[in-house]
């Protein structure tokens, strides 16, 4: 329909490619320049939104125009009404600086559909677990949204009831009370929220479980950030300097310690009580790291590198490093050092290696 006073019918046919997904239109007549036009494809057509349903303002979705022999270069369409998806999903968890430990889990999200009472949201949390029966969630925006959840075992996934009506693309946040679901025992890497996702049975517009919506955004817990080891110089038969780097995303107490594992290395040290070493630097400055050398027992046990926090507790994202000085020896292409009390050494290269 031409979009003037008296409206024209029938200013176009419509054509379909599956191949390359284009709906095509073309025009019964001349278009003038700046005219704007409205192009209402009927629902009689049969054209289906797909099961993944439509995102918001979707990059995906293009315009462009044959003119005679000339065609435009495609532009994305800039105002995509969304339908059947969610958008901005974020999880935080507060209060937890330690993996394990089952937090305040904070969602927030905004549906890109009507939801109504008894419907259910569903977050999935792989890796993450709960004994808990049915909960009573902590709190709900808007008032009364949600009021309580269940979790399911077999697909570690937390099943939120609607309990009040809530409008299309109202922003909505739900928070589940402390020691409901225990984050993984491993921590919470940096973008690992890209394998969590959300999905709901809501008949305004389903996001089905097979094409769930993507968690966009939570912090790393029981992780290191920004983490480096810096061996100097990297030659054999020189002064070995160490300088370890990271940040780690928990509270680290005082009196437990950081471990740097050294697979490979060869280590004058068998015992597990380890042998102090002496640190040339380390931050945060008001901080004191005791440095150990250990071997961890059993059969191929590792040379490991352990860092005790000793004066005040190391908050989580506190950017850390310790500086080992130049005191060990890597070992010769023979197995030997020059310097028998050096902590550890480079490992030594494969048969046939650099001859």
């Amino acid at each position: 329909k031409q979009a003037d006073e008296a409206g024209v019918l029938g200013i176009a046919n419509a054509s379909w490619t599956e191949a390359d997904q284009y709906l095509v239109l073309t025009t019964h007549f001349d278009i003038m320049a700046f005219l704007p036009v409205t192009i209402i494809v009927p629902s009689e057509v049969g054209m289906r939104i797909p099961p993944s349903g439509l995102a918001l303002n979707d990059p995906a979705f293009k315009v462009d125009v044959v003119d005679g022999q000339s065609r435009m270069d495609p532009l994305p369409i800039l105002d995509i009404a969304a339908l059947g998806s969610f958008h901005d999903v974020q999880v935080r968890f507060l209060g937890a600086h330690r993996s394990g430990v089952a937090p305040r889990i904070e969602l927030k999200f905004q549906a890109n559909m009507a939801l109504a009472p008894g419907e259910i949201v569903s977050l999935v949390l792989p890796g993450f677990e709960s004994e808990s029966p049915p909960f009573t969630l902590a709190s709900s925006t808007p008032t009364g949204a949600f009021t309580s959840g269940s979790w399911d075992a077999g697909r570690a996934t937390a099943m939120l009831t609607v309990a009040a009506s809530v409008p299309l693309e109202t922003p909505i946040t739900v928070e589940i009370p402390a020691g409901v679901v225990r984050l993984p025992a491993g921590g919470v890497r940096p973008g690992q929220s890209n394998e969590w996702f959300l999905y709901t049975n809501a008949l305004g517009g389903p996001v089905y479980e097979a094409f769930p919506e993507p968690v966009g955004y939570s912090p790393a817990v029981g992780a290191m950030w920004n983490t480096a080891v810096i061996f100097e110089p990297p030659v054999f038969e020189k002064p070995l300097k160490v300088s370890l780097y990271f940040e780690p995303q928990m509270d680290i107490a005082v009196g437990e310690s950081v471990y740097l594992a050294l697979d490979g290395f060869e280590s004058y040290e068998t015992g597990e009580a380890g042998r102090e070493l002496q640190v040339e630097s380390m931050q945060p400055y008001d901080q004191q790291f005791k440095a150990r050398l250990v071997h961890t027992s059993g059969a191929g046990g590792v040379p490991t590198l352990v860092l005790e926090v000793q004066l005040t507790p190391v908050a989580a994202g506190t950017p850390c490093s310790v500086v080992l000085p130049a005191t060990c020896l890597f070992l010769d292409r023979d197995g030997n050092c020059d310097d028998a009390s050096a902590p550890f050494s480079r490992p030594e290269p494969a048969a046939g290696e650099g001859e």
